[in-house]
């Protein structure tokens, strides 16, 4: 029986749900719907939205972007932070996707919590790489960790709008000069 004060309709119950979603690459993840404190069943569309997200981060740490054509609408604007402008249509976020993995020495992005509510998806990820240099954009000897968060809305089963913020910080384990 689902909670008629929510969206949460019958599908998985919290338990196996948890089970089968509860950690991903190591991270602790969840799929959560408003109100799920007392309900019986999580919404299988935030189960299937879940999964649209771990296929994302799948085709980031693979590198095959191609995978995005799936999931992935043709217009799709990405915002994010540092940019006035949004990147607008599937090409052009593979591209700015596959200069990021360049100049990041491909550091795998890790899936931390993922919470899925209709059609909008909210994750928060880190990825941990070598620290670049800005002007010479080669890798020094430090660690530098990005942390980020983003609210996807889907249309039709695919990622129609992505607002991303991210901020970098140095580890602390490079060899740094007073």
């Amino acid at each position: 029986m689902s909670n008629p004060r929510s969206s949460i309709q019958n599908g998985l119950s919290r338990r196996d749900a948890i089970r089968r979603f509860g950690v991903a690459g190591g991270a602790t993840a969840a799929v959560v719907a408003p109100r799920l404190a007392g309900a019986e069943s999580i919404d299988r569309a935030a189960v299937a939205q879940r999964a649209l997200i771990d296929r994302l981060f799948a085709a980031l740490n693979d590198g095959d972007l191609d995978q995005l054509d799936a999931f992935v609408a043709p217009d799709h604007v990405f915002h994010t932070c540092g940019r006035e402008d949004p990147i607008v249509g599937r090409a052009a976020l593979k591209a700015l996707l596959a200069n990021v993995r360049t100049v990041e020495q491909s550091a795998p992005y890790v899936l931390e919590t993922v919470l899925a509510n209709g059609e909008q998806v909210a994750a928060r990820w880190t990825r941990t790489g070598p620290t670049i240099d800005p002007e010479t954009m080669l890798p020094t000897a430090g660690t530098t960790i990005v942390e980020g968060q983003f609210i996807c809305r889907l249309r039709n089963g695919q990622l129609s709008k992505t607002w991303n913020v991210s901020f970098a910080r140095d580890s602390g384990d490079g060899d740094h000069e007073s």
